[in-house]
């Protein structure tokens, strides 16, 4: 099967970590302890609720997000995403391990927090699940009044070697010159308009860079307003990527879907989507996501690692969610956080179950076991955890250290 890399282009540089004592009978690779069978995670018995499934699953979540990131902190030496969940803040404090009382999911305290939604996968988790909530109850209030909700999806054409921010910068340009028009004005009024949602989106592909917008335009429903159509909107789409340097896109630029459809997309918006069912994705489009890449790009394909630095370039700082004004006041939510707010709140009740030290820190940094030491807080709690350091000091002992020296 062709990997990313392989569709995608040439090599990259990257910094990598310092090394790590690992596993004895394992290659020496980067997230060994996290991604290792013979590593003792459950070392006290499991006690949920939760099927050994769907258990196994979200463990497996838990690991790829940390993998992930870790490749994404490498990949991106000097970005704010290498710091994430590994300095401390408050050197006077422990690094504190809470556990969600609602969701029974454990999180690091005191650790920095990057809020890159198109960089780190673990903070991407965060603030796209957030902010889909938020989105699903905008659809409800909007339900309740009797409006309806459709989707607009507007592409642009594209072609491998196109520089992938000077798309980005196109799209979005053009976008704005459609809506600054006399067409888009009197379009709006007819179909009774009140407000719109954008989402930024980029798939990636033999092609290249796949850079689109998902709008949810949120219309009155009565008997003076009429249906959007794309059919409609086709000649102004156009004549706004011509006014901005893009080639002329076809009939096929323009997308609109009834509101059963939107709801749909809302339902699925989120990291959990790209990380569970992206398989989905790429069989039905060919595509390949940033996600995509950075997993390509742990498991050694370094176009794969090339291209999401690329990606990084392009996206860094760049709103994925745009409400337009007013629309978050007229549906009865709150003033719009920013991402690095959301990835670094929580709003859900939690206790502290362990405490840290920065000695026992360093050394699930060294050993690259973040992952592991959230799921053993899950499933064991202070117990488990404290077992769990125990082992990884084990690790320091010259014995130990000796005996990979022969291996």
């Amino acid at each position: 099967m062709e990997t990313p890399g392989q569709r995608l282009g040439n090599t990259y540089e990257k910094c990598v970590f310092a090394p790590a004592i690992f596993l004895p009978s394992r290659p020496a690779n980067r997230g060994e302890l996290e991604s290792s069978e013979e590593f003792p995670v459950g070392l006290l018995p499991v006690q949920s609720s939760e099927s050994a499934d769907d258990q196994g699953k979200k463990q497996n979540r838990t690991r790829e997000r940390w993998r992930m990131q870790r490749e994404a902190a490498t990949l991106l030496p000097n970005h704010r995403v290498r710091q994430c969940g590994r300095t401390v803040v408050d050197k006077k404090r422990n690094v504190e391990v809470f556990l969600s009382i609602d969701s029974g999911r454990a999180f690091f305290g005191n650790v920095k927090c990057c809020g890159s939604l198109w960089e780190c996968p673990v903070c991407a988790a965060r603030i796209t699940e957030k902010k889909r909530k938020e989105l699903r109850q905008g659809l409800d209030a909007w339900s309740i009044t009797g409006g309806q909700v459709f989707m607009l999806t507007l592409t642009i054409p594209h072609h491998y070697g196109n520089d992938t921010r000077e798309l980005c910068d196109q799209l979005l340009a053009a976008h704005k010159k459609m809506q600054n028009r006399t067409f888009w004005r009197g379009w709006r009024k007819a179909i009774g308009l009140q407000g719109s949602v954008r989402a930024l989106e980029v798939t990636y592909g033999k092609n290249g860079a796949h850079v689109h917008c998902h709008i949810l335009l949120f219309c009155v429903a009565n008997g003076e307003t009429l249906r959007p159509s794309a059919d409609a909107l086709v000649p102004a789409w156009i004549s706004a990527c011509k006014s901005v340097g893009l080639p002329e896109p076809n009939m096929h630029g323009v997308d609109i879907q009834d509101g059963s459809y939107a709801a749909s997309y809302v339902g699925k918006w989120g990291l959990d989507c790209e990380l569970t069912k992206s398989h989905i994705k790429r069989g039905i489009q060919g595509g390949f996501t940033a996600w995509d890449l950075l997993r390509a790009s742990a498991d050694g394909d370094q176009d794969a690692g090339r291209k999401f630095q690329d990606h990084s370039r392009a996206f860094f700082n760049r709103r994925q969610l745009v409400w337009s004004k007013g629309l978050r006041k007229l549906l009865g939510l709150e003033d719009e956080k920013s991402d690095q707010v959301l990835a670094q709140e929580s709003t859900e009740t939690a206790k502290e179950i362990a405490s840290i030290d920065f000695s026992d820190w360093k050394r699930v940094l060294r050993y690259d076991a973040r992952a592991s030491v959230l799921i053993i807080s899950e499933n064991s709690g202070r117990k488990g955890l404290a077992t769990f350091l125990q082992t990884l000091a084990g690790f320091d002992s010259s014995q130990f250290r000796n005996r990979i020296r022969r291996i």
